[in-house]
């Protein structure tokens, strides 16, 4: 059986158990070997890995597989065949801002005033904290005092 380490992630060490026995020092990146399996036989594999960077995707994905021999017919030589589990996918948790701006005018002429609407989405899975916006103001323009409201406030 062989089930790579995921992007993003790197091994709990000690963490493999085979139907529920810690198997310290065993990589499912390099193979585990569970032997044989009579029929109806079951084997279960865990381990466990940390975040340490998200990949692009914002997900984490594995895929293992299990390569084995079997020999249908005592007179023909063994088979081996190999069998892909069904990939999983975790989304991580992230903080996805998204900004949008806009003008209330279209064109501007000397002595206009232009109403500027900013407005951040957190399109993510959990809270931004401590979110500090900066907005610089466009040349030749000047900021008119008491004229920033937050939520229409």
């Amino acid at each position: 059986v062989v089930d790579s380490i995921p992007a993003g992630t790197i091994l709990v060490p000690d963490s493999v158990t085979i139907n529920g026995i810690p198997q310290p020092g065993t990589n499912p990146a390099s193979g585990i070997s569970l032997g044989t399996l009579a029929p109806s036989e079951r084997a279960t594999i865990t381990f466990q890995v940390r975040v340490v960077n998200i990949p692009a995707s914002g997900e984490i994905r594995n895929q293992g597989s299990a390569t084995f021999n079997y020999q249908p017919d005592p007179n023909l030589p063994s088979v081996t065949k190999t069998e892909t589990t069904p990939e999983t996918t975790a989304p991580i948790q992230t903080v996805v801002i998204s900004p949008t701006k806009t003008a209330n005018l279209t064109f501007a002429e000397i002595g206009d005033i232009v109403t500027y609407t900013v407005t951040f989405t957190n399109q993510g899975t959990i809270p931004a904290t401590g979110v500090t916006i900066t907005d610089s103001l466009p040349p030749g323009t000047t900021f008119v005092t008491n004229s920033v409201t937050v939520n229409n406030i």
